[in-house]
């Protein structure tokens, strides 16, 4: 293909999928009662731009189809009035088939399938026909789409607009590594110019200080390409809710907050996974059917809030429904069915809501095609917690639920805390990092100083060995510290034998031979060369406690000391 006609199919793509949810966003606010006369003018414009786009490239198909349903919205413009629940089917199917036609044209068959001619007659004809039968799952839908103020993926492409460039995410990759690389390159030279060997000029010094100077404006600009903001994410799962809601009889429309939070392109679909399940939940067992939602003084039709905000170096969402919440007595009847707990009626709210993760639990007998919630919610936390991630749920009787995903704003770089073990050197996340401790002199030779429990200002905390954990040679370090890391609400002291400080991590691929290693989250490369392992603390306190034993950490046959921290100094202590 002639590169200049495949850049213009290319922009046209873009403009044409960026209008369709434009149009789509747009019939949406409508159905919602958001009625604007400039509603309607900017459907059409749309419409009458991809028709004559579609006519300039010769593409017979779209032309005709978006010829008829720019001929309705004209009709409907005229009139100035807000189209009945039967006309936005109709509409909301148009705009489908006008992207499957797309689809087809663009991969070189210009006709429309006996679908888009049935849809195409019913917009010739009675504007109020019934839709279509069509099979649509929005809420699995693939693109990653936005309107002409926001970027948007197609294929593996991001593009941004005003002004319109495209930039391929393989590209922004390329920049991301070489900023890695010059991470790496300065800081051997920082520790060239610092070994003490010999004294660098105050010369060499200022230049290197400004060479820092510009590398962290470097880093910060690559960075911030690489972010896109939430909000396209969060607008195509508004016809997702509408759309599944209808499948299980109920109505309910989606609200958004904060689209103008922005993350990585990497963690965009980690986040789009496992939205895709929670709002399937919330639509099957969350919002209520519109006579039970009048009869408990609601609106006929609920409403799901999409949220996003920032917190540190973390993203949080929240999907929040206005339905019944989560049914703790069908919870904790479905749990003492299955044996999950020895007594399911001494679980709390929050133990409850936590069995709801457990693979393949739900508290109906048979799932469903759109939801099961056991499953769902068990895709969501792995998926959450495989970027280092969590998600909590809290449910309000009669007033509904709030799944709270935490994500980090970018897989690239992270700020970690390095530590020494066994000659090797990892580096732990340092949002997982609580405080450093000096293991007291009484510890260390519990078991050798492999496991042992502290007390930290009158709380007992377990402790293992890094290196234990790990797998590793012991090493008996004279003097031994404690890395106090958490992640869910679980807390574990790990082991170690030197604590190295801060630093900005540039995350590297892994090795193939590790990729299958649960507790390693990735590889970077060290000042001097050497190449360091990022550990998962998730995995890690799995690994502690369930390899080695809840009852040998915390049982009350132990037989390691309780040994306080509280008369020991705190040389290392910090607050993340």
């Amino acid at each position: 293909m002639d590169a200049e006609l495949e850049q213009v199919l290319t922009t046209f793509e873009a403009q044409t999928r960026d209008g369709l949810v434009t149009m789509e966003e747009a019939l949406l606010a409508i159905e919602n009662g958001d009625f604007d006369p400039e509603r309607t003018n900017e459907i059409f414009r749309v419409c009458h731009t991809i028709k004559g786009d579609a006519d300039s490239l010769g593409f017979v198909a779209l032309t005709e189809f978006a010829h008829v349903l720019e001929d309705v919205l004209g009709e409907i413009r005229r009139a100035e009035r807000r189209p009945s629940e039967s006309e936005s089917n109709l509409l909301l199917a148009a705009v489908d088939a006008l992207r499957e036609i797309l689809d087809s044209t663009l991969e070189g068959r210009d006709e429309l399938s006996d679908d888009h001619r049935r849809c195409l007659a019913a917009l010739r004809g009675d504007h109020g026909s019934p839709r279509p039968e069509r099979t649509v799952d929005r809420v699995a839908a693939p693109a990653f789409t936005g309107s002409d103020a926001n970027p948007t993926t197609i294929g593996d492409s991001v593009r941004l607009a005003a002004p319109t460039l495209r930039i391929r995410v393989e590209t922004l990759d390329r920049l991301m590594n070489l900023a890695g690389e010059l991470s790496i390159a300065r800081g051997r030279l920082d520790q060239v110019l610092h070994d003490g060997r010999s004294a660098p000029s105050s010369e060499v010094l200022e230049a290197h200080r400004a060479m820092d100077h510009l590398f962290a404006s470097l880093q910060e600009e690559v960075m911030r390409v690489r972010m896109v903001p939430l909000g396209p994410v969060f607008r195509q799962h508004a016809r997702s809710v509408r759309e599944l809601a209808l499948t299980h009889g109920k109505r309910a429309h989606l609200e958004i907050r904060g689209e103008d939070a922005e993350v990585d392109t990497t963690v965009i679909g980690h986040l789009r996974e496992a939205l895709i399940h929670v709002i399937r939940n919330a639509l099957a067992h969350g919002i209520e059917a519109p006579e039970a939602r009048l009869a408990r003084g609601k609106p006929a039709s609920g409403r799901v809030v999409l949220s996003a905000r920032q917190e540190g170096a973390q993203i949080v969402v929240e999907v929040e429904d206005d339905g019944g919440g989560v049914d703790l007595d069908a919870v904790r009847r479905r749990a003492a069915s299955l044996g999950l707990v020895a007594d399911a009626a001494a679980l709390g709210p929050n133990e409850l809501l936590e069995l709801v993760f457990h693979p393949g639990f739900s508290t109906r007998d048979e799932a469903d095609h759109a939801a099961g919630r056991g499953v769902g919610m068990d895709a969501v936390r792995r998926t959450v917690e495989s970027v280092g991630g969590t998600v909590r749920l809290r449910s309000r009787p009669g007033a509904g639920t709030i799944a709270t995903l935490r994500l980090p704003l970018t897989l690239a770089i992270i700020e970690g805390f390095a530590v020494g073990t066994a000659r090797q050197v990892y580096v732990l996340p340092l949002e997982s990092v609580i405080e450093c401790l000096d293991l007291p002199t009484e510890g260390r030779h519990s078991r050798g100083g492999a496991t042992g429990l502290l007390s930290v200002r009158d709380r007992p905390l377990p402790y293992v060995r890094l290196d234990r954990v790990l797998g590793l040679p012991s090493s008996e370090a004279s003097r031994g510290s404690v890395v106090v890391v958490e992640h869910a609400g679980r807390r574990l002291g790990l082991l170690v034998d030197r604590l190295l400080g801060e630093r900005q991590t540039v995350i590297k691929p892994l090795p193939r031979h590790l990729r299958n290693v649960p507790e390693v989250g990735g590889a970077t490369i060290l000042g001097d060369g050497r190449i360091a392992l990022i550990l998962d603390v998730r995995a890690l306190i799995d690994r502690a406690i369930g390899g080695i034993g809840d009852a040998e950490l915390l049982g009350p046959e132990s037989n390691h000391a309780l040994v306080s921290t509280d008369t020991v100094e705190v040389g290392h202590a910090f607050q993340s």
